[in-house]
């Protein structure tokens, strides 16, 4: 969640669909020929096909079966845990907006909230489930959000494409618009702590620092 997922399953979509098809943000799931586009969006929400957003590996792994499985390149998309913690943030407070006054701490309840819930590697956990099956990694390259570009370009290359050949479109870009903290003021010791253990594998994937006194806002980094 919140790594600009979406942004990247409509930027490979055209590989998955017949010529001339047209990406749009939300959609129903489409199988053909050409492959699977999972349902995003409102469509989702009455999805009977099981193909939808945030599948969890062991369901992506059931619908596409051994072969495509076992042969298929697996990737994720995964953004620096400090600042992808204050987007999950504003996300989950989109319909209710906290005051400037109170964000901050109203992140750190909302972090401690999720932990003292045994959120973080739980069944729950849409992003650990995404990415692990009985606790194991399955994917086999990470694609860091704050390096979107040129990460996507890395891919395409080795497809036998030039850079910028594979559009990729920016969307919900505007729950943050208004915030105008740096990462590292919503941050205290305990909250570090808390995504240090419940998120250290997405610090080891992306070799991201301990610290989010360095980190910038991916999102405003996105370059379509």
């Amino acid at each position: 969640m919140k790594t600009a997922g979406t942004s990247v399953e409509m930027a490979l979509e055209p590989f998955c669909a017949a010529p001339g098809h047209r990406v749009v943000e939300a959609t129903p799931a489409i199988i053909s020929e050409y492959g699977v586009i999972g349902a995003r969006r409102g469509p989702a929400n009455l999805d009977k096909t099981g193909w939808a957003s945030h599948l969890s590996a062991w369901d992506t792994r059931k619908l596409a079966g051994p072969k495509v499985w076992n042969n298929y390149e697996r990737i994720a998309v995964i953004r620096n845990p400090f600042d992808k913690a204050v987007s999950w943030f504003f996300w989950a407070n989109r319909f209710k907006p906290v005051s400037d006054a109170d964000r901050v701490s109203a992140f750190r309840a909302f972090l401690k909230d999720k932990h003292d819930k045994g959120y973080f590697k739980s069944a729950a956990d849409v992003d650990f489930k995404a990415c692990h099956i009985r606790g194991l990694p399955v994917i086999h390259r990470y694609l860091k959000m704050e390096e979107l570009r040129s990460e996507v370009d890395e891919l395409a290359a080795g497809w036998g494409m030039a850079p910028g050949a594979i559009k990729l479109p920016a969307t919900k870009t505007n729950v943050r618009a208004k915030d105008k903290l740096p990462v590292a003021a919503y941050f205290d010791q305990a909250s570090i702590d808390i995504l240090r253990r419940g998120q250290d594998w997405i610090f080891r994937a992306g070799r991201y620092a301990h610290t989010p006194h360095v980190v910038e806002r991916a999102s405003a980094r996105l370059v379509a």
